[in-house]
């Protein structure tokens, strides 16, 4: 048997800007505690969270990000590339904490703010207080001079933005969401119109045009404050360099909630069985070693795939969940995916792409971010229409690496979906957003 490949990388970020130790950050960790101290000791529990960079700017404006899992992969590269100082507080702390402030199910992000409840409103108005008390030593004590969050409308975050108001301090958003496909604008539409919401934060950042219209449309914000950066997180793509020899098959999973769950077993069997395929031929005919990569989102999914696997004993797929993706879509020789942002930044790499194209895959193309119908994207995207012939292409990609990619019609369909700068960055851009802002 010839050796595995090299390790994958783990995602360095699911570890970003641990809060300090300290009394009140112990007790942020420990549940019952928490909620137990939570609505009398709220305001120095989430002080303690608030945590500088390991290194500051000199002289430079300190700006506190209210940090989620998608949102610190933009700052880990706004970080590297600017010279803002981003202190950083878990929007999850502040959810945890204020949690105990109001039943949860009048806790729902869009609704909150113009829930006309009465315990709706009494939670408001607690975390409101709480709020203002923690923004006011953030100031004081930190020096902060704006707020940057993912989001325009967590709820866990209202407060945070009512006290940026109170205070005269920018609220922005560097929005981590991107709105793609018509299904995904429709949906994110009838929430802001169902909620009458409204921003009244200062000013949001957004990926690309195509988001723009969800927002504008439904009068929740004002031309005037939207303003486009593109993703800071593919900047990292700008120093990317192919590997030496691409040693991987990727299956980036798209089970819950991608309303295709019929061809995404069918897609999964069809993995599977091309792994053991391809490890019954390897060292007969002196391949290299090739890893089949199962990108799942979270132990849930990776559970659901696992479950579907059971079926296929002698399968040779690694179903991971922590993995840096930089690394694993730029060693890839192949990636399949339908319908989610990870399947368009693939195209930033020099991976064979494919987007299954049958049974419950085959949709209305106001339901598709990748349009099968559209010559350019048939260009660059595969579209197999059969389990069978996406188990071959898993087969074939994994016996040779692909030929090279046609960059320029991949980046031409790249920035159909994304702004991306032809000089500088994307975090470039994101600092000059926020340093428009400051005061």
């Amino acid at each position: 048997m010839t050796p595995d490949i090299s390790p994958l990388r783990a995602d360095a970020t699911l570890t970003f800007d641990r809060p300090r130790t300290s009394f009140w950050a112990w007790c942020l960790q420990h549940d019952q505690l928490r909620d137990r101290l939570a609505r009398r000791f709220a305001v120095p529990m989430l002080a303690a969270g608030i945590t500088p960079p390991e290194r500051e700017q000199a002289g430079e404006p300190r700006v506190l990000c209210l940090t989620r899992q998608h949102f610190i992969k933009d700052l880990a590269e706004m970080r590297a590339r600017t010279r803002l100082n981003y202190w950083t507080l878990r929007s999850r702390h502040l959810g945890l904490v204020f949690s105990n402030f109001g039943p949860r199910k009048n806790l729902i992000q869009t609704f909150f703010r113009t829930d006309p409840s009465p315990a709706a409103q009494a939670a408001r108005e607690a975390i409101d207080t709480a709020s203002l008390r923690l923004l006011e030593i953030a100031v004081r004590k930190h020096n902060i001079r704006a707020v940057v969050t993912a989001q325009a409308d967590y709820w866990q975050e209202e407060g945070i933005k009512n006290a940026c108001s109170r205070l005269g301090i920018p609220f922005l958003v560097q929005s981590k969401e991107h709105y793609v496909s018509g299904w995904l604008q429709e949906n994110r539409m009838k929430d802001l119109r169902g909620a009458n919401y409204r921003f009244t934060g200062t000013a949001v950042a957004l990926f690309g045009p195509m988001t723009v219209r969800t927002y504008v449309e439904t009068n929740a914000f004002g031309p005037e404050h939207i303003h486009i950066t593109g993703a800071p997180r593919l900047d990292v793509w700008r120093e990317a360099t192919p590997p030496a020899q691409r040693d991987c098959v990727t299956l980036l999973s798209f089970s819950k909630g991608y309303l295709v769950q019929g061809c995404y077993v069918d897609t999964l069997r069809a993995f599977a069985r091309a792994s053991a395929s391809y490890a019954s031929t390897r060292d007969e005919r002196a391949l290299p070693p090739v890893g089949f990569i199962v990108k799942c989102k979270n132990q849930e999914d990776k559970d659901a795939a696992l479950a579907v696997l059971q079926d296929f004993p002698g399968h040779k797929l690694q179903v991971l969940t922590n993995v840096h993706m930089v690394d694993l879509l730029n060693r890839s020789r192949l990636v399949a995916g339908f319908n989610s942002l990870s399947v368009l930044e693939s195209l930033l790499s020099g991976a064979t792409i494919c987007v299954p194209n049958w049974g419950d895959a085959v949709r209305d193309p106001f339901d598709l971010m990748l349009q099968p119908q559209d010559a350019l994207t048939r260009q660059v995207v595969a579209f197999p229409e059969s389990e069978h012939e996406m188990e071959r292409q898993f087969l074939e990609a994994a016996l040779a690496e692909p030929p090279a990619p046609d960059r320029g019609a991949r980046m031409q369909l790249f920035r159909h979906y994304f702004h991306y700068p032809e000089a500088g960055s994307s975090s470039e851009e994101a600092e000059k957003f926020i340093r428009s802002y400051l005061k």
